[in-house]
C-alpha cells in the first residue's frame, strides 16, 4: 500500500508541474517571488492612467504643477496588490522635461491606488 501511495503522489506532482508549465507557456520565470517584471507596453491605457495618477497625486500633495509628457518605461511587482515603478517624462510649467521615478501601489480589493513616491530619477550607469 505504501509504494502505491508514493507513486500516486509522484504522478500527481508531475501532472501538476506539467500543467503549470503549459500555462506559463513552457517557460519558467527566473528570479524571486515578488520580483520586478518589465512592463512590455508602456503605451497601454492602464499604464498611462497609473502615470497620470502619480503626477496628479504628487501635484495635490506637493502643491506643484508637474505635467506628464509620457511614460518612458516601467516595472510591476505583485505582492499584496500590484506595485508599479514607472519612469515618467514630466515637466513643471514650461520647463524642460525631466525623468521622474514614481512608485504607485494598487490595492485592488479596496479599489484604490496610493502614491508611495515620486522623485527626480537618477540614472545609474
Amino acid at each position: 500500500m505504501r509504494p502505491r501511495y508514493c507513486l500516486l503522489l509522484l504522478a500527481s506532482f508531475l501532472l501538476f508541474n506539467g500543467v503549470s508549465s503549459a500555462v506559463m507557456g513552457g517557460r519558467r520565470r527566473e528570479g524571486r517571488v515578488g520580483g520586478w517584471w518589465p512592463i512590455k507596453d508602456v503605451n497601454d491605457p492602464g499604464v498611462q492612467t497609473v502615470g497620470l495618477f502619480a503626477v496628479t497625486e504628487y501635484n495635490k500633495e506637493a502643491k506643484k504643477r508637474l505635467k506628464l509628457k509620457w511614460v518612458v518605461k516601467g516595472e510591476t511587482q505583485v505582492m499584496t496588490g500590484t506595485h508599479y515603478r514607472l519612469i515618467l517624462a514630466a515637466a513643471m510649467d514650461g520647463a524642460v522635461s525631466n525623468n521622474f521615478e514614481a512608485v504607485v501601489l494598487e490595492v485592488p480589493w479596496e479599489y484604490r491606488w496610493n502614491l508611495a513616491s515620486l522623485d527626480l530619477f537618477k540614472s545609474v550607469m
